[in-house]
């Protein structure tokens, strides 16, 4: 039971009310490694991920366009992870479009829950153009 204790700012009087339960979900237990190469046209990633629950089945990245209008998807794509031996694993390489201002975000995704998307890694460039 959750008590709120406090005194009511109109009537002035001190109140205890008991505050409804509620459930919540988190995210689930998982260990993960990235490794990004930049290599100034193109962009290697290796994700290593151990997923207790195997929740998370593909990883991702997406290009963001920024422009003096607003930030838009440029290009966005997804891989399936490799399973061995309870590991998960996958390799991609994309192209770095010839754009002035881009954010990159890589991470990994439930495709049964579209919503549980972590992003483990954003690159960004606008400060870089903006100096």
């Amino acid at each position: 039971m959750l008590l709120a204790k406090y005194h009511d700012p109109i009537t002035k009087e001190y109140v205890e009310v008991e505050v409804n339960a509620f459930d919540f979900v988190t995210l689930t237990n998982f260990e993960v490694d990235i490794v990004v190469v930049d290599s100034e046209t193109y962009i290697e990633v290796t994700i290593t991920l151990e997923d207790h629950e195997d929740r998370y089945t593909n990883a991702f990245y997406s290009i963001w366009e920024v422009t003096e209008f607003g930030t838009w998807v440029y290009e966005s794509t997804s891989y399936e992870f490799s399973e061995i031996d309870g590991e998960k694993t996958v390799t991609f390489t994309f192209s770095i479009p010839a754009l002035d201002e881009i954010i990159i975000d890589i991470g990994i995704l439930d495709t049964s829950q579209f919503y549980y998307k972590i992003i483990l890694e954003t690159i960004d460039n606008t400060e870089e153009v903006s100096e």
